[in-house]
């Protein structure tokens, strides 16, 4: 009985030992097949046991570390990449690492890693995207926009990048060149509903009203649902006093939305710019329910009250604001409010 059990166990241990004697190598083709088919988690099992069988064998732990890279599974990622750069530095590995870094938000790091990728291999321009868009999560535009620059020289109908750079010229008030590459996106893909919005941003901070309009309304052409767009519209129809094409704007805005503070807010000015003061008045409430701490709400709803011989009302609204911190309110309460 003893002998049958001793062989029964050498047995097991025999075929246990890495399934019939495979080598860490035919472990590690098994997982580039299984990777090929995008079954990670099996892969990363026979990557497991090439491992076992190697402790230092650099492509398994490269292999796995990418592939936990694709299952999100970032810390386990990090650690087999350690490995790798431990054992063999090398660019790929720098570059899953960064991209590990990246999506756990740790930028800094990121940026390190793609920046050792680089001096390891110049030419791989996909590590020139993601430290641009790790400078940009920094707010470093002018060093993201380098970095893309470097990317859009050799892909240059790379959409989502040129929208990237466009945004950080935006964000550092480089307007014309901001419409340069917005320009560029919808020359690439004329149907962009975002690429006419913020074009139209951009030329609405050059104050070129008509311009805006029109990327506006084509974006709205576009996307008909485009809230945004039908704000940035009403706010630009604002700008020239074209108060009654603003209004139907922001009732788009507030019926797409009808939590919109600011949709009912720009309303009602342009409805006491106007002088319809009952419909201004109505507005104003509405930002006060939506929001009781909307202090310029109080303040104008006083106005429009006053302006509909409601003394009391005003006062009231005035006061209101005034504690919101709106001076201008304080001077009107001096000024109207006090015997």
């Amino acid at each position: 009985m003893k002998k049958t059990l001793l062989c029964l166990l050498l047995t097991i241990a025999l075929f246990s030992n890495y399934s019939f004697g495979q080598t860490a190598q035919d472990f590690y083709k098994k997982g580039k097949e299984k990777d090929k088919s995008e079954d990670f988690k099996g892969a990363i099992a026979d990557y497991d046991n090439a491992i076992k069988a190697n402790p230092t064998y650099v492509e398994a732990f490269y292999g796995r570390g990418r592939d936990k890279y694709k299952l999100k599974d970032y810390k386990g990622a990090i650690t087999d990449l350690d490995k790798v750069i431990e054992l063999k530095p090398d660019s790929n590995a720098y570059y899953f690492r960064g991209l590990t870094q990246y999506n756990l938000g740790n930028y800094k790091e990121a940026i390190t890693d793609f920046t050792k990728s680089i001096e390891l291999n110049i030419s791989f321009t996909n590590v020139y995207t993601f430290r641009g868009k790790a400078k940009f999560a920094l707010n470093d535009y002018t060093g993201a926009i380098t970095d893309f620059d470097k990317t859009l020289q050799t892909d240059t109908a790379d959409v989502a990048i040129y929208a990237f750079r466009a945004k950080a010229k935006y964000l550092l008030k480089d307007y014309a060149n901001s419409i340069a590459d917005y320009t560029k996106i919808t020359e690439i893909n004329p149907t962009d509903a975002e690429a006419y919005y913020f074009r139209g941003l951009n030329k609405y901070m050059l104050k070129d009203y008509p311009a805006a309009l029109a990327d506006y309304s084509k974006t709205i052409e576009l996307k008909a649902d485009y809230n945004d767009a039908y704000y940035s519209r009403g706010l630009t129809y604002q700008a020239q006093k074209m108060y009654a094409e603003a209004i139907v704007d922001f009732t788009k805005v507030v019926e797409i939305n009808p939590k919109s503070v600011e949709g009912f807010y720009n309303r009602g000015l342009c409805k006491t710019l106007l002088k319809d003061y009952p419909a201004a008045i109505a507005d104003y409430t509405k930002v006060i329910e939506l929001n009781p701490k909307h202090g310029n709400a109080y303040f104008f709803r006083g106005t429009s009250k006053n302006n509909s011989q409601d003394k009391e009302g005003a006062c009231a609204d005035w006061t209101k604001a005034g504690e919101l911190g709106i001076e201008k309110a304080k001077e009107m309460v001096t000024k109207f409010c006090t015997k």
